[in-house]
């Protein structure tokens, strides 16, 4: 990494201590457990979304659990790769 990215790390890792109250010496973690958790929460507040679209599709078979899980891995993969566009 360039020295000027270098010297930005710092201040990235303590706005998303500060941010989303996660903290980490690995900056790449850091981005990784805020998507865990930013995953979290979105399930937490749209579960029932999730569960009324699994109906009727291959996912079905899936108990609350799985459906759970399997969201959840599949925000925390996609969210760091995302372009930050809405």
């Amino acid at each position: 990494m360039a020295a000027g990215g270098t010297a930005l790390i710092g201040p990235v890792s303590a706005m998303l201590e500060r941010n989303y109250g996660v903290a980490g010496d690995d900056l790449a973690q850091q981005l990784a457990d805020v998507a865990g958790k930013l995953a979290s929460e979105y399930w937490d507040e749209h579960q029932q979304d999730f569960r009324y679209i699994v109906d009727d599709s291959f996912l079905e078979e899936y108990d609350d659990l799985n459906i759970d899980v399997q969201f959840k891995s599949a925000a925390t993969v996609s969210i760091p790769l995302a372009d930050g566009g809405e």
